[in-house]
């Protein structure tokens, strides 16, 4: 987290318009604390292509961001 946590300070800080992705163990736990710590993109896959109902987890993990994201 501290590595996105600084890349969310730079961009403040310096008013740039990047977006901060995270690939790699994304579920809704971690996606929750990576949008927390400023990250605003996220790839999932074995969150996602494991489940039993991929609609419903896409559903979930927006969900999980988007309550977690700083607004």
């Amino acid at each position: 987290m501290p590595k996105i946590q600084q890349a969310s300070a730079w961009r403040r800080d310096k008013a740039l318009s990047c977006r901060i992705s995270v690939d790699g163990g994304i579920n809704d736990e971690t996606g929750a604390d990576c949008a927390r710590a400023g990250a605003d993109t996220f790839v999932a896959g074995t969150s996602l292509f494991e489940a039993i109902d991929m609609k419903s987890a896409v559903t979930q993990l927006r969900r999980s961001v988007n309550v977690a994201a700083p607004h």
